[in-house]
């Protein structure tokens, strides 16, 4: 899937650490039909155990734009 290979090509350019314990997870494509914000891809990884608030997500924008964001 394009996604998730633009999502690791961006963790290793911009040299984001990922845990050696860490899967992706899930990868979606989101906001579909919110007239108010754009449509993007989500990939997201989960660090192992999964917890509640252990993940890394980069959201992928049709104009190309890449936003990282880690999990609170």
């Amino acid at each position: 899937m394009k996604a998730v290979q633009v999502a690791k090509t961006y963790v290793t350019n911009n040299h984001i650490e990922i845990s050696d314990a860490s899967f992706v997870s899930e990868v979606m494509y989101k906001n579909i039909y919110n007239e108010y914000e754009p449509a993007y891809w989500s990939v997201k990884w989960h660090i192992v155990p999964r917890v509640k608030g252990r993940y890394f997500e980069i959201k992928i924008y049709n104009n190309g734009k890449i936003k990282p964001q880690y999990g609170k």
